[in-house]
């Protein structure tokens, strides 16, 4: 996908559902097991060899959805380090090549181009917007005119039971949610997205 936002923007203004997610360096790591559990990652997260597994069932569980619907962030081929190989090669074992694929930091890119800016704004208009994030964070949703949802500033893998529950009344509405609450919390907004297929998502990274 060329334009990523415009893609987002596009099924926002048409009521049209999607789930969007960025694999990044930690995601890989999570995935391959690179780190021994426990083990505290650059962001203060710790390692928990659950998440990487709930990570890698979610690539199949995405698969079986198909492309229509998915926003998929990853490094571009010239950018790409050992574990950013070794996750094309499972892409490739997975039929997944062909998906929607952008750069995994197409938000702060779009900032240049002024189409993340469109985003927000679209966020705004259409009323139903969720942000998801710790508490540092949370005066970001005036921007978005968005409900706030609270998540850990770490380990958010810990408390998706509880992220869960507080978002799932939200998702059934047909909520858009915008998810900077850490990769611990991904498989939380995939489970949201199948059991209420009304809602949608977006991996806001570290946009705010």
């Amino acid at each position: 996908i060329n334009s990523p936002n415009d893609w987002l923007i596009e099924r926002i203004n048409a009521h049209k559902p999607f789930f969007n997610l960025r694999w990044c360096d930690g995601e890989h790591i999570l995935i391959f097991r690179v780190q021994p559990e426990g083990y505290m990652m650059s962001d203060n997260t710790q390692v928990f060899h659950a998440q990487g597994d709930a990570l890698r069932a979610l690539l199949g569980d995405m698969y079986q959805v198909g492309p229509s619907k998915l926003l998929l962030g990853f490094t571009g081929e010239e950018e790409r380090n050992e574990l950013d190989r070794r996750f094309a090669s499972l892409l490739k074992d997975l039929d997944m090549e062909d998906f929607n694929w952008c750069h995994p930091h197409y938000l702060l890119e779009g900032i240049l181009d002024g189409s993340t800016i469109r985003l927000i704004d679209a966020l705004r208009i259409q009323e139903k917007c969720v942000l998801v994030t710790n508490e540092k964070l949370k005066e970001a949703r005036h921007c978005l005119g968005a409900k706030h949802v609270p998540a850990p500033d770490h380990d958010s893998w810990l408390a998706r039971d509880q992220v869960y529950q507080d978002c799932k009344g939200l998702a059934s509405q047909g909520c858009t949610f915008v998810w900077c609450a850490g990769g611990g919390v991904k498989p939380t907004a995939w489970k949201l997205f199948q059991e209420y297929p009304q809602s949608s998502h977006i991996d806001g990274g570290h946009l705010f």
